[in-house]
């Protein structure tokens, strides 16, 4: 039973780990996507700015 909760603790522990990846990659996308937006906002106020 000893080897048994090794390989448990070692499932969870890449379940956990997979888990925290998952997370931080959603993180860094919702940064770059609001990275992205802010950038097209600044471009469509240059160029209403430049109709002016």
């Amino acid at each position: 039973p000893m080897g048994d909760d090794a390989s448990m603790a070692e499932a969870l522990g890449r379940v956990v780990r997979d888990a925290a990846w998952r997370d931080d990659l959603r993180t860094r996308a919702l940064a770059r996507a609001d990275e992205l937006s802010s950038e097209r906002a600044l471009k469509a106020w240059e160029s209403l700015l430049a109709d002016v």
